[in-house]
């Protein structure tokens, strides 16, 4: 395993939840970036040995933050909160900065990709738009 922790974007919801814990069956340190690091969901991942830091994918000072010194990502984003036009904002600030945390190949995950698919799915990739 790479020395510095896999950042876990969606960390207490259904998929990235089961990223995070895959990732600490094998030993893995993980980070978690979370809305708010005092909810009971956050809490219960810090019980488990994550790192909860706080966060949003709409912010870059603090994505930039969570991904200093990361070893990898899995990012999670949704078009449910704010339409596929705010999710595709959300891709953008993550990519730049995937080189700055070392992170050859991030894996990103969309309920629905924004692109002109129409079914959800998981890319190793980079940003298509």
């Amino acid at each position: 395993m790479a020395e510095g922790p896999m950042l876990v974007l969606g960390a207490t919801g259904g998929q990235g939840g089961a990223v995070l814990a895959a990732l600490l069956a094998r030993g893995a340190r993980v980070r978690a970036l979370v809305r708010d690091p005092v909810a009971g969901a956050a809490r219960r991942l810090a019980d488990r040995g994550v790192e909860v830091v706080a966060g949003s994918l709409n912010d870059e000072g603090s994505l930039a933050a969570a991904m200093d010194g990361t070893a990898g990502l899995f990012a999670l984003t949704t078009p449910f909160e704010a339409g596929v036009d705010a999710e595709v904002e959300q891709g953008r600030r993550l990519w730049p900065r995937r080189g700055g945390c070392g992170c050859g190949c991030p894996t990103c995950c969309s309920a629905r990709w924004p692109g002109p698919t129409s079914t959800a799915g998981c890319r190793t990739s980079t940003a298509k738009r």
